[in-house]
């Protein structure tokens, strides 16, 4: 029956797809193609056989508005009426759909040339950079090369094999992850989405990106591929009217070109690092030393040189495979193991069925591996039951004829759109008993159901040549993913919730209501607290075999150690702090969580302000109390003025020659005074104020230029980073250098300070067990050393410039290198202030300075979007003091309290290093009426007392004023001890004037420059990632737009 359709509806229709103004112009082109469909429809009445039948439709329109959301299931109830073949009219296209078995044959086996190309839509097109990847490319040479490319040597069995230790890694996480909610709901398909994507991502490049640069790209990743995954599946009125595809009615195509040029701003960075001689170098090794670091870019790229250069694989090919594998991938693996999760919870007699199968397989006491995914005959039958049920694609891809013919009597337009619908063809009671039923048992002994396509009663992958070319590694990650969670956990509905299985129709089918579950560890608890949120996994993974075998042969003596010292701590008349019971040699390591702020406050509440934790034979005291964090750090300020020195510091190629880490004594008071009083005294940074404006323009101008060229979102940290870093880096020695120079170094300096960083966040055995630091058993101070060697290169080519400068007569510019070179001279000959002196001091300003400084502007970023109120006010004063004719100077700062507020809440609630430098007593001392012993570690948990709401009113909340009330009072002195960011006696940070002025110019000009906004659709994240310097876990991304008169002021 044809539905009733009312002007009011068309509207309806028309307004919810397009506005009035492309309206008007959709019904201006009306009377072109209604013309055209005329001619159309007398074409086919001259056909012979005819079109199959289908519902009469509108003029123009066709079928379009009396289609239902839920194509998959609108298709089969369509074709009960009109039989297993019918044709739609959307817009100006034809639709043929098939629902059987006999004429899915016909179109992929017997027709199978004649229908091998694909009914591309626009969207897709701009998304696979025209056309060029495995999924939209027509037919012929260059498809066959990328199907050969792909399924031959990317997704062979060889290859998959070498990257498995990237997929095992991200599924291990996942389990760590669901273990750290035990007892909570977990929501299935979104961590199984995280958990896919991060897979994918770590096979393309898990080797040539590390860290936190891994993760910072897998979040960016995320956030584009759900975005491109919403307009791959919006109506879009380009595809059923191509005639109006170049003005983008409905702005689909503009949306997909930023998100695929935002996809290859990153793939070009991405080969860029691939191909760069120092990853060359690193290829090299690994393929001497194991090739763990191998992945799917390094494939592609070697593959780029071999292939035949009649059909020559491309870099554009390259780019769009990445985009298929992150786009096609992640959706569809993650929504089968939602499904496949649901329809096993809902019979618990499967559950129970497929735990016993991996119980008999595996055993308690050990983990699944992907090696034991051929042993489970049960799982794999549930695998194909959810895939008979819930097909990825219910439609498959849409396949287009080259040519007309005819298929089941009636004939096939030549370019019309070809939907098969294997969901319903996989429902049919004709085909299969009880269809409706979940049963994986009729898979079992049952070799003819496979994923080959071969029986059209089953195709969930299609068929013939078109054929996804992915099943080999979707079918390991989804049975290893399921495998891995039934295994690990026993899983149950939250008290009073029913499985509700309906479906949701999409580019992907999706469960209708997510699925949320508990987990409840099913196997010995040992086997599921390594993965993640232990210490002992970082360890674990950064050790080779060697290294671990050498770590176990030392165990004797570490005992031994451990067994002295603690008789020792048994003489002392006042206590140890309390604290968890440890393991034997291990202590407390095994239950260490990666965020050790938020970790040692919980630790807190159970044991008190003070407390010890033994990690390995060291011992460390954390402080959580402002009286406590007095008495350590103004009471007892000189016994505690020494560090507690990293392993990797200590082997340092300058060794500890520098003012963070040096200790308390002559030596250090002379690196203190070189640093406070002479080379960062208001004098000296004033006198290069002019290089901190330059740099700062150029930040600011390169934002304008981004803005003014396509209004795409900017990563705020990324972008801070670049301009603190050259800020920095121009301060050191922009004097010394040329411009194109200074450019250059500062490429070297960037990739030196990103490894340093990455290793000094590394977990070490060597600073938990010290007796095996000769050993560096994970190879990190080997690694530190090899960078600040490059460094030390990049130094001394500075100083020999700076010196013929000198010897030439010139002073040159004004910078930082020019100071300590002469301050190096005039030096009491006592502390002589050496040239390694000057280097380690370099090193701290660029190491130390960069990454707190950036973090802490992109948090206040962040704060200020997150409460407009705040941003209304902090732009009010800028406006008032500088107005929007004028552009920020360093001299106006003083001159902004409330931006200051700003700045003080966002350390408050973000301080750059939460638990400060450790500190190390040089004498047994009393603190909090406890024993804190000679050479252990103190740990000062600022953050935890920052949010103390004993201390602050209303803690976790985001408000200047409260620096307002009292201003005098809170500063960066230290010397109030519920507020000291920087720390606090002694020791406190030697940078703190140069990095307010950083902070305060950077941020003012941000703010005062642009106006700020989050993307459409998207929700701040304010969540933390604990590291060496606290960062955002979600990198800031926003939109800048100018709000000053004058665009001459962005130059």
């Amino acid at each position: 029956m044809t539905p009733t359709i009312t002007s009011t509806t068309l509207l309806n229709f028309l307004k919810d797809n397009v506005d009035l103004t492309r309206v008007c112009f959709t019904l201006s082109a009306a009377a072109v193609v209604f013309l055209l469909l005329i001619h159309l429809k007398l074409r086919g009445k001259r056909a012979s056989p005819p079109l199959p039948p289908g519902p009469r439709g509108l003029p123009l329109l066709g079928n379009l508005l009396s289609l239902d959301p839920e194509l998959h299931s609108y298709f089969r109830d369509l074709a009960q009426t009109h039989g297993p073949i019918l044709k739609l009219q959307l817009g100006n296209k034809v639709g043929i759909v098939i629902t059987s078995p006999s004429l899915a044959r016909e179109v992929l086996r017997e027709n199978d040339v004649v229908f091998a190309n694909r009914d591309v839509p626009v969207a897709g097109r701009i998304a696979t950079y025209g056309g060029y990847d495995i999924v939209w490319t027509p037919y012929g040479p260059e498809w066959r090369m990328l199907r050969k490319v792909c399924v031959l040597k990317m997704l062979s069995n060889t290859t998959l094999d070498s990257v498995y230790e990237l997929r095992r890694r991200e599924v291990r996480q996942t389990v760590g992850y669901c273990y750290s909610r035990v007892g909570s709901p977990v929501n299935v398909g979104e961590q199984m989405f995280l958990t896919i994507l991060n897979v994918i991502t770590n096979m393309l490049w898990g080797g040539a990106v590390e860290g936190d640069e891994r993760d910072s790209l897998g979040a960016e990743f995320r956030q584009i591929v759900s975005e491109m995954t919403d307009l791959l599946g919006k109506p879009n009125l380009s595809d059923f009217y191509p005639g109006l595809a170049r003005f983008d009615l409905q702005g689909v195509g503009k949306q997909m070109t930023k998100l695929a040029l935002r996809f290859d701003m990153m793939f070009e960075k991405l080969i860029a690092q691939r191909s760069s001689s120092s990853l060359k170098i690193r290829d090299e090794r690994d393929s001497s030393g194991g090739g763990q670091n191998r992945d799917f870019l390094q494939y592609l790229l070697e593959l780029k040189e071999e292939v035949d250069s009649k059909t020559p694989l491309t870099i554009t090919h390259v780019k769009a495979l990445l985009m298929d594998m992150v786009v096609g991938g992640s959706d569809t693996s993650s929504n089968t193991i939602e499904f496949a999760m649901a329809e096993i919870m809902n019979q618990p007699e499967i559950l129970k069925r497929a735990q016993q199968e991996l119980e008999a397989v595996i055993g308690k006491d050990n983990i699944v591996e992907e090696s034991d995914i051929h042993k489970l005959p049960y799982l794999q039958a549930v695998m194909k039951e959810t895939l008979r049920l819930h097909p990825v694609l219910p439609l498959l891809v849409p396949h287009c004829p080259s040519e007309s013919c005819t298929v089941g009597g009636y004939t096939i337009p030549k370019g019309s759109r070809i939907f098969i619908n294997v969901w319903a063809t996989q429902r049919d009671p004709s085909i299969w008993e009880n269809p409706l039923k979940f049963d994986p048992e009729r898979f079992l002994n049952n070799s003819k159901w496979d994923f080959s396509g071969s029986d059209f009663n089953y195709i969930p992958f299609g068929s013939g040549r078109r054929i996804c070319a992915g099943i080999a590694m979707a079918e390991r990650m989804v049975m290893y993913s399921l495998a891995t969670l039934l295994h690990s956990f026993n899983w149950e509905l939250p008290r009073g919730e029913k499985m509700d299985l309906a479906e949701k129709f999409g580019i992907v089918l999706k469960k209708k209501i997510p699925l949320v579950a508990i987990p409840t560890p099913s196997i010995y608890t040992s086997h599921l607290r390594i993965p993640k949120h232990t210490m002992i996994t970082t360890l674990a993974e950064t050790s080779n075999l060697t290294s671990l075998f050498l770590t176990l042969s030392a165990i004797i003596i570490t005992l031994i150690i451990w067994y002295i010292k603690s008789k020792k701590l048994n003489q002392y008349s006042s206590p140890l702090p309390p604290g968890p019971r440890g393991f034997p040699v291990v202590g407390s390591l095994l239950t260490l969580k990666p965020d050790l702020h938020s970790y040692f406050k919980s630790l807190a509440h159970t044991y008190g302000p003070i407390l010890k934790l033994r990690l390995g034979s060291k011992l460390k005291i954390i402080i959580t109390s402002p009286t406590l964090a007095h008495q350590v750090l103004k009471e007892n300020d000189i016994v505690f003025a020494n560090r507690d020195v990293l392993s990797i510091t200590r082997s340092s190629v300058y060794g500890i020659t520098n003012i963070v880490w040096t200790p308390y004594g002559p030596e250090w008071r002379m690196l203190r005074k070189v640093c406070v009083l002479k080379m960062l005294s208001n004098a000296s940074l004033d006198s290069v104020c002019s290089v901190r404006r330059r740099v700062v323009r150029q930040g600011v101008n390169q934002l304008y230029n981004r803005v003014v060229l396509d209004q795409s979102p900017v990563e705020v940290g990324e972008h801070v980073f670049f301009t603190i870093l050259n800020l920095i880096m121009n301060m050191l020695w922009g004097g010394t250098v040329d411009v194109e120079e200074g450019a250059s170094v500062g490429a070297e300096i960037r990739e030196i300070i990103n490894g340093i960083s990455e290793l000094m966040s590394k977990p070490n055995v060597s600073d938990f067990f010290p007796v095996l630091a000769w050993f560096d058993l994970q190879g990190i101070s080997k690694k530190n050393r090899q960078l600040i060697q490059s460094f030390d290169r990049i130094v001394n080519r500075m100083i020999s410039t700076r010196m013929k400068i000198e010897e030439n007569g010139g002073n040159g510019n004004n910078d930082f290198l020019q100071f300590l070179l002469r301050l190096k001279d005039e030096e009491d000959s006592k502390t002589p202030l050496t040239l390694t002196h000057v280097k380690s001091l370099l090193l701290d300003m660029v190491a130390g300075g960069t990454d707190t400084s950036t973090n802490t502007i992109e948090f206040a970023m962040a704060e200020i979007i997150n409460a407009p109120d705040v941003m209304n006010k902090a732009q009010k004063e800028l406006e008032d003091v500088i107005g929007k004719d004028n552009i920020v100077e360093e001299s106006h700062i003083s001159k902004l309290p409330y931006l200051q507020a700003v700045m003080k809440e966002t350390l408050r609630l973000h301080p750059s290093l939460p638990l400060l430098a450790p500190h190390s007593p040089s004498e047994t001392c009393v603190v909090g009426g406890y024993t804190v012993p000679k050479g252990c570690g103190v740990i000062i948990n600022v953050w935890a007392i920052h949010r103390d709401p004993f201390n602050w009113e209303d803690p976790l909340k985001f408000d200047p004023e409260r620096f307002l009330k009292d201003s005098p009072k809170w500063d960066f002195t230290g010397t109030d001890f519920k507020y000291f960011p920087f720390g606090s006696g002694r020791r406190n940070c030697a940078g703190i004037a140069m990095a307010e002025r950083m902070v305060m110019y950077s941020l003012a000009t941000l703010l005062h420059s642009f106006d700020w906004k989050i993307p459409h659709g998207q929700q701040l994240d304010l969540s933390e990632k604990f590291g060496l310097v606290m960062k955002m876990k979600i990198p800031l991304v926003a939109i800048p737009t100018p709000r000053l008169s004058d665009p001459s002021l962005y130059e």
